[in-house]
């Protein structure tokens, strides 16, 4: 007995299309797909064999998860007036992914010979995608099933056709397991066209949907408007959004507020990026006790119990911000604490972190778990961060913890005013304590200049002021007159009241430290700020300055100071860039000074005044050059550009 079976591509996914024997010849046999196999069988009587032969269907429909089509005859030319259509049969759920391998259909744009036309749905009606012709190998291409793809030729000449491999992926659902994972439709160097994938997450009831991004890569878009993830703390885009992302920084890890997140992959251009993959899982938020901000000035926290058992739960990640008003200090204190014991002296499961600033990324003060108490902690600022971390197995009675806000012994931020204000080294004017640090921020509107004097000053004097000592820093931006970028201003100590100081910016820090020996009774400091907007003093081997308001004109009645410090045992060249100052032509009422030396008693240089373009460079004989600048008023636009080297 001899029999012929033809059937699909593997033994275990094939469908018989016949069973065939005897010497007659039978009709053709149609196969669904693009692959079949062919099986002959011999009992051991004697026949004349067979023979066959195969050609490409035109037209066919597709309902596998993959497959391929070929145009009628591939490799060799397509046949005349042909009206081919295949059907990539699947939900609207479902993405398909087009690849060509081959390419060469008669014509050029716009394909009025012969053509392959992709449509999204079932007929050559529906919505259009792509027209294509031509012999380049079109660029990869993906619409939402189901997809037709509909073949044509005229009567003139013929060429090989196409071979297109296609594959459907998901594009995003409905979650609604405790975690899970999604992704883009695919990832590893995807490639897709004007896609709108959306993706709910619903948790349990008192639950919130933590989602952490795995992988993340794509193309970075002005705004992230062209190709981006949208995640929406609710159900649909109408929720408050978390955030727009592209490019290929990996997201933070985002939080609901209640049991549902609702995320939206748009691209609306071709796209060859990899994509992105992101787990999630049900948890606690604020609004079960597992973190939030705490801005009162005392409180109370503890680890979540939600099904009051009087243990916490398991797979949480709080985070507690403390944030207390300013120039208050945080005095954190646990009353209970129970978490699982460390593994070899390491808290690798449940554990407490203290951050002394306003988030994770600030300095650790410690982790803890066990059964022994943390002990209290006082922060150095107005922030403290809390971080509970549990694991998927054991719980525990957890912790509680209280805090409350305390003035700070020194330091602190201050605004300052045309109204002078002062500060003091603790105790002042008695001793102060040892091993002191403060550390107090000097803030004036901007385009203001502040001016600190000290008015009395007793530290210990010692070699480069290395036990106590005050620091003045530069805050650490760039302004009018110096390319220093937090430039130290001085450490002073000793009994020598120093000259007036005068910052590059609107604000500045001031750091003292006291080592454990006897203190002095310390300093005195009054300061003030002005709207002048100039004057300083001005550190680096390089740098410029300019009139108030330049290029526009300064104001009248301005007076502005600056004082040039290069580096020791250099001297300064200034140069005039640019120089305009209204005046009769005396330089009496409107000037510009320059003094060889570290103040007005040093030798003059100038008046300058006038429109001058052509002003020699002067160099100095020391390292320090004052500058004087004086206007009475202003009719004419005026004003100047200078730079030093040294």
């Amino acid at each position: 007995m001899k029999k012929l079976i033809w059937g699909g591509t593997a033994q275990t996914d094939e469908t018989l299309l016949a069973t065939l024997c005897g010497n007659i010849s039978p009709g053709p046999v149609i196969a669904p797909a693009n692959i079949v196999t062919v099986r002959f069988q011999s009992t051991g009587s004697v026949g004349s064999g067979f023979s066959a032969s195969f050609t490409n269907r035109c037209g066919a429909n597709f309902t596998a998860s993959t497959g391929r089509i070929m145009s009628p005859n591939y490799p060799y030319n397509y046949d005349s007036n042909l009206n081919c259509e295949y059907l990539i049969d699947t939900s609207s759920q479902l993405l398909v992914i087009l690849q060509f391998e081959t390419f060469d259909v008669e014509g050029y744009s716009p394909c009025s010979h012969d053509s392959l036309k992709i449509y999204s749905g079932t007929r050559a009606s529906g919505n259009l995608v792509a027209t294509l012709c031509g012999s380049a190998n079109p660029r990869p291409i993906s619409s939402y099933g189901p997809v037709l793809l509909a073949f044509k030729t005229d009567k003139k000449k013929t060429k090989t056709g196409f071979m297109v491999n296609y594959h459907l992926a998901s594009c995003g659902g409905t979650f609604h397991a405790s975690s899970g994972s999604i992704s883009s439709p695919t990832y590893s160097r995807a490639e897709y066209n004007d896609i709108n994938c959306t993706y709910l997450i619903v948790v349990g009831k008192n639950r919130i949907v933590k989602l952490k991004f795995n992988e993340f890569d794509l193309e970075t878009s002005p705004a992230c408007t062209s190709i981006y993830v949208a995640v929406h703390d609710g159900s649909n885009t109408l929720a408050p959004l978390l955030g727009q992302f592209c490019g290929s920084k990996l997201p933070p890890v985002l939080r609901s507020t209640d049991s549902s997140i609702f995320l939206v992959f748009k691209i609306n251009t071709f796209f060859t990026y990899g994509g992105w993959r992101a787990s999630y899982t049900e948890t606690l938020g604020s609004n079960q006790g597992c973190g939030g901000f705490l801005t009162n000035a005392t409180g109370t926290f503890s680890s979540p119990d939600i099904n009051l058992d009087g243990k916490y739960e398991n797979n949480l990640d709080c985070l507690w911000y403390i944030f207390v008003p300013l120039n208050k200090i945080v005095n954190m204190t646990f009353t209970t604490f129970l978490l699982e014991d460390p593994s070899e002296g390491i808290c690798t499961s449940d554990y407490v972190s203290i951050y002394d600033g306003e988030n994770i990324n600030s300095p650790l003060v410690g982790t803890y778990c066990g059964s022994q108490l943390p002990p209290p902690f006082v922060s150095s600022n107005n922030f403290l961060t809390v971080r509970f971390i549990s694991g998927y197995s054991i719980e525990l009675a957890g912790f509680k913890a209280t805090y409350i806000a305390n003035d700070l012994l020194c330091g602190g931020t201050i605004n300052a005013t045309n109204t002078p204000q002062m500060i003091k080294s603790p105790g002042y004017p008695d001793d102060y304590p040892p091993l002191t640090r403060c550390h107090w921020i000097i803030d004036a509107p901007a385009q203001e200049q502040i001016r600190v004097t000290v008015q009395e000053f007793n530290l210990p004097a010692s070699p480069d002021c290395t036990a106590d000592y005050l620091e003045i820093e530069d805050w650490p931006v760039i302004k009018n007159g110096t390319d220093s970028n937090g430039q130290l201003l001085g450490r002073i100590c000793g009994e020598v009241v120093p000259d007036p100081i005068y910052p590059n910016f609107h604000a500045l820090s001031l750091h003292f430290k006291s080592d454990i020996t006897t203190g002095r009774n310390g300093f005195e400091i009054t300061w003030t700020s002005s709207p002048n907007g100039c004057g300083g003093t001005l550190f680096g081997s390089s740098g410029s300055f300019y009139s108030p308001n330049y290029p526009a004109t300064y104001s009248n009645n301005t007076d502005c100071e600056w004082i040039i410090v290069a580096p020791i045992g250099h001297i300064i060249t200034i140069n005039f860039i640019f120089f305009n100052i209204d005046d009769p032509g005396d330089c009496i009422k409107n000037y510009l000074r320059l003094y060889d030396g570290p103040d007005s008693n040093s030798p003059p240089i100038g008046p300058y005044c006038g429109v001058e373009s052509n002003i020699a460079p002067f160099t100095s004989t020391s390292y320090h050059v004052f500058v004087k600048f004086h206007a009475e008023y202003a009719v004419k636009p005026s004003g100047f550009r200078i730079k030093w080297t040294s």
